[in-house]
């Protein structure tokens, strides 16, 4: 009983969301109409229920993009269970893929997921990662102090934390300590954990941060932590905001496998990845990041800042996306005079 009726208050809270997506469209068309012979791009986030650009009065004459970061339709049905008409969602995503003139993924793994769920040619899929910003790259950071492994963001199980804090513990190091900086509803568990291994001292749990003190927090730490797992698709398609803003501050960054990691990697940023289901693995990670944090120093680090700077920014990402959509727009200058 308990759970019919926690379905019919999804369903219900899909309703409201297909409403809220109705009317966001209305006023879109509404708001740009007067725009509609300048607009040159429409540009889209993906939404769960939602296609805007279907009400933009300048789809049929400019070049339609869509960014995704995942399959919404089917993680917020099988990871978070949070909608109940996953056909319907899915079937808005699909067309708003094949729609499209040029998809943006963030990450190889998003794009693959695409080819396989909507009919698009591989071309049409531009891979554009997470970035950060200029003003982080850039910003003064406190000298080298302490060691510590800290993490920042949802406080969830499948960042898998509770591995963090048993490998720390069983590397036997009494210097290293850990700081988490977030909520979420894994935060209990984990405390009672920090217990359980007689980490009361060395573990902090900073709770719910602004962004700007979340920084300020991140800036003063030697390891960064992003332990996330897969979910329900085959291969790793996230692309972490944080390992950026990490990277952004020169920490050492200790990590699961994924695209992100080995590009910031070759790029000569200090990444210890790992796999994201071996213990032994994770191990030996966190050994050289804490080697190699006790042996950095303030030119190694503003090095891999620099590099950061001019590779890893939104402006660089930016770059990346108008040369896209100007090879794009060279291949569609016919269709989109005939639309």
């Amino acid at each position: 009983m308990a759970a019919r009726s926690s379905r019919v208050k999804v369903l219900i809270g899909d309703l409201v969301r297909i409403a809220a997506a109705l009317w966001c469209g209305i006023n879109v068309l509404v708001r740009e109409w007067p725009e509609r012979r300048t607009t040159t791009i429409v540009y889209e986030r993906m939404g769960v229920f939602q296609s805007l650009a279907s009400f933009h009065p300048a789809k049929k004459r400019a070049v339609r993009v869509v960014e995704s970061q995942s399959l919404l339709a089917n993680e917020t049905a099988r990871d978070r269970q949070a909608i109940v008409l996953e056909r319907l969602a899915a079937w808005l995503e699909r067309r708003s893929f094949e729609k499209a003139d040029l998809i943006v993924a963030v990450s190889p793994g998003v794009r693959d997921d695409i080819l396989k769920f909507a009919r698009v040619q591989r071309e049409k899929v531009l891979v554009l990662p997470n970035a950060t910003s200029q003003e982080l790259a850039r910003r003064p950071i406190p000298p080298l102090g302490k060691t510590t492994i800290g993490f920042v963001g949802a406080v969830v199980p499948w960042h898998r934390l509770d591995r963090l804090l048993e490998a720390v513990q069983a590397c036997g190091d009494p210097g290293v300590d850990v700081e988490i900086v977030g909520d979420g509803p894994a935060v209990e568990p984990l405390r009672r954990l920090t217990e359980e291994l007689g980490m009361t001292e060395r573990v902090a749990f900073t709770g719910r941060l602004s962004h700007a003190e979340a920084l300020e927090r991140v800036a003063s730490w030697s390891v960064g932590y992003a332990g996330h797992e897969k979910t329900w698709a085959t291969s790793m398609y996230h692309s972490p905001l944080k390992l950026y803003e990490y990277a952004a501050l020169g920490l050492q960054i200790l990590c699961t496998r994924a695209p992100d990691a080995l590009t910031l990697k070759r790029d000569g940023v200090s990444v210890h990845d790992f796999e994201a289901s071996d213990t032994d693995s994770l191990g030996e990670a966190l050994q050289r990041s804490i080697e190699c944090a006790r042996l950095d120093s303030d030119e190694a680090r503003a090095s891999r800042r620099r590099i950061v700077d001019a590779r890893h920014t939104w402006e660089a990402r930016v770059q990346e996306f108008l040369l896209a959509i100007d090879a794009r727009t060279s291949l569609l200058d016919g269709d989109i005079e005939t639309r």
